[in-house]
């Protein structure tokens, strides 16, 4: 099955249970089964396997719709790579990070070196 049309089907399942602040996101290419689910308001993503032939078969509606909606009361909360940093107590917010780094490697100051100015 096309890529597009298994995003836009989950989509359409997603608005149809009142979940339209939701967004299907590309099958996976490693698994086209699994598909990404989104909400960016919320900062939440979890992960569902539908297979292609369920998209087919109108039997397995209710199926797709209990798996979608169970992914989504079941999902984490993501937060952006770019804020995260990994340090001895684990991983922390970057502002945090930071200010563990300096103070555990505090480097003097140097001192004022005389400047040779032409006269």
């Amino acid at each position: 099955m096309a890529t597009l049309k298994k995003r836009d089907i989950l989509q359409e399942v997603l608005i149809e249970c009142g979940y339209s602040e939701w967004h299907v996101i590309e099958p996976s290419r490693l698994n086209p089964a699994n598909c990404l689910v989104f909400n960016p308001k919320e900062k939440k993503m979890g992960e569902v396997s539908i297979p292609d032939e369920w998209l087919d078969d109108p039997r397995r509606r209710d199926t797709i719709v209990e798996s979608l909606k169970w992914t989504i009361q079941n999902c984490s909360h993501v937060l952006p790579q770019a804020n995260l940093t990994s340090s001895p107590s684990g991983t922390v917010p970057q502002s945090n990070a930071i200010e563990e780094d300096n103070q555990r490697n505090e480097i003097p100051l140097l001192p004022d070196l005389p400047t040779n100015r032409a006269k």
